[in-house]
């Protein structure tokens, strides 16, 4: 049991690692949309834009789902402070263009 709540905390650690990439990419997306000025181009980087924040939520509801697995597996072994665990691993709210 032990062993799956570690592989439960590193589950958590990566899919925060791929929410942050994607907040990376949407960050630079919105950089780059403000420095564009043809209506083309920014249409498109719209459209990235838009494809980039679905996917961040989509990554943001993964990394819940890891967390409450983590959450679950404490449980199992008796631990019932969370505290340290929400501190550790803060879940980002969903994000909107």
């Amino acid at each position: 049991m032990a062993e799956a709540l570690g592989n439960s905390g590193e589950r958590v650690e990566k899919a925060l690692a791929r929410l942050e990439e994607s907040f990376s990419r949407i960050r630079e997306l919105r950089e780059s949309l403000a420095g564009e000025s043809q209506a083309v181009g920014a249409k498109n980087l719209r459209a990235s834009l838009e494809q980039e924040v679905k996917l961040y939520n989509r990554l943001r509801h993964e990394a819940l789902e890891q967390y409450r697995w983590l959450i679950i597996h404490r449980e199992a072994l008796g631990i019932r402070n969370h505290a340290q665990v929400a501190e550790q691993y803060p879940i980002p709210p969903p994000m909107e263009l």
